[in-house]
């Protein structure tokens, strides 16, 4: 009995570390890239992401909806946001190799097309909140988020929207 317990909690912790760090398993991707020629990196920390919205509050235009919008990305401890759509072709194809190879451990959450460009979608979703996001379009452009997002809230702002 005690075999079976130890070799079930061996397996679900071999889980659990495939999902673990995706983000900065990006983030680190980002950091061998950015600095080279077609990499456009910005990076925004707890600190600089809290100044951001408190600011953003402060806007006088702002009405009951855009403040709604603003309270769903509460949870959102870090962003990166990188577009590589100028980079040469070689740096595109192995940046684009690497992000997805740790994005193939990852759980796809959605998949949009449209033409020819797809965006996905990849994170944790425990049923309420979905965690960890990653938005990644292989034509350019990648969005890593470390937080949390309300997945009740994300359902009201896309009624909102219609």
């Amino acid at each position: 009995m005690k075999k079976g317990i130890l070799t079930l909690l061996l397996a679900l912790t071999a889980v659990c570390s495939a999902w673990a760090g995706a983000p900065e398993k990006i983030g680190g991707i980002v950091k061998q890239f950015r600095d080279r020629e077609g990499f456009e990196v910005v990076n925004m920390g707890r600190f600089l992401m809290g100044a951001f919205r408190t600011a953003i509050r402060w806007d006088s235009d702002m009405d009951e909806e855009d403040r709604a919008v603003l309270d769903v990305f509460r949870g959102i401890k870090h962003l990166t946001v990188v577009d590589f759509e100028d980079a040469s072709q070689a740096d595109k194809v192995r940046f684009c190799r690497k992000v997805e190879r740790v994005l193939g451990k990852m759980e796809l959450i959605m998949e949009a097309k449209d033409g020819g460009e797809t965006l996905s979608v990849y994170g944790i979703d425990d049923g309420k909140k979905l965690r960890d996001i990653i938005l990644y379009s292989s034509d350019g452009s990648l969005i890593s988020m470390t937080g949390s997002i309300n997945v009740e809230h994300i359902g009201e702002l896309i009624q909102a929207s219609k």
